[in-house]
């Protein structure tokens, strides 16, 4: 198993992907993506159905404010002054690759678990609500929902304001984070890289939601069983990427309560402070990130969510208000 940890650019750590394996991604991908052509084809029937609106919206949208940096494009917050609406603008625009191969290749990698995310229609994962591309298709434009801001951002906002976290709130976070995990399994996605600059804080729901599928795979049950069988093991990030997820959700954990967490402290913080803070979390997330679990991980989560917090412990979001951000986040304990 090779597991390297980077630091993001927000502070946080990373759980990033072999060379080895991110090269094999690369390859399968330049051979299954679709043309600029055939993406057009891909989102005709949506812009024609359940994106009609928001394309016709597209145009009168302002940004306001630019985002955090993505690895595929620029993300804005933009603002519909007729509706009262705020979104999320992610463009993805061909100048910034140097063969027409690659910007298709990263548009369809974006869009692909989108798509799919989509087609469930499940309000408790990310709002996607149009994917376009300009006249001339050398701009990809992914409208989706505005979060009251990052799980990142709102570990900082609470630092910032000295506000300890009780376990409730963690337990909150930790099965909302495996619930999204396990429905995009359903869907044949796995993320790759949750990490608390890549949850967001829904502004209209009270959800905690994976973004930014930038790092995502899509591999079929089928996919997963046949690559078990290689014998070549350092290949198990491919193979298990479930295992990954959840790994990274029990290491999100850690990081909320301790923002600085280093790789070579995280285990000693585990076992120690954490323990005498979060007895009853302990287990669970020591189970999620002890990585002699492998092959147990799937059954583990699914046990784990058998006994669900009480949700009614968090207070409604108030209506989003643009001018505050986590002014209204609160957690009733």
């Amino acid at each position: 198993l090779r597991i390297s940890f980077l630091d993001s650019s927000n502070g946080g750590l990373a759980l990033n992907t072999s060379p080895t394996e991110s090269l094999i991604q690369a390859r399968k991908m330049s051979k299954s993506a679709p043309d600029i052509q055939e993406i057009k084809r891909i989102l005709s029937p949506y812009l024609e159905g359940v994106w009609i609106h928001h394309a016709a919206r597209l145009k009168y949208m302002k940004k306001v404010q630019r985002i955090q940096p993505s690895n595929n494009g620029e993300a804005w917050k933009v603002f519909d002054a007729e509706e009262k609406d705020f979104y999320t603008l992610k463009e993805i625009h061909r100048k910034n690759y140097e063969t027409q191969r690659e910007y298709e290749i990263a548009v369809y990698k974006e869009i692909r678990p989108l798509l799919s995310i989509c087609d469930e229609n499940d309000k408790s994962l990310l709002g996607v609500y149009l994917i376009n591309l300009s006249k001339d298709m050398k701009t990809c434009y992914i409208l989706t929902e505005l979060s009251k801001g990052t799980l990142q951002e709102y570990i900082e906002y609470r630092e910032l304001h000295r506000v300890d976290w009780k376990e409730p709130e963690l337990e909150f976070v930790l099965w909302h984070i495996i619930d999204q995990v396990l429905k995009l399994k359903k869907l044949n996605i796995y993320h790759k890289d949750i990490r608390p600059g890549t949850i967001i804080i829904s502004g209209k729901e009270n959800h905690i939601k994976l973004a930014d599928f930038t790092s995502s795979v899509t591999l079929s049950p089928e996919e997963v069983e046949r690559a078990k069988n290689v014998e070549n093991k350092a290949r198990l990030q491919e193979y298990e990427p479930l295992m990954m997820d959840l790994f990274s959700a029990g290491l999100t954990v850690l990081q909320i309560v301790e923002n600085n967490l280093r790789k070579e402290d995280w285990s000693e913080y585990l076992n120690d402070t954490f323990k005498d803070f979060y007895p009853t979390l302990f287990e669970p997330v020591k189970g999620l990130v002890d990585r002699k679990l492998v092959g147990k991980r799937e059954h583990m989560a699914e046990e784990t969510l058998t006994e669900e917090p009480d949700y009614s412990k968090w207070s409604k979001v108030e209506k989003r208000d643009p001018g505050t951000d986590f002014k209204y986040f609160k957690i009733q304990s």
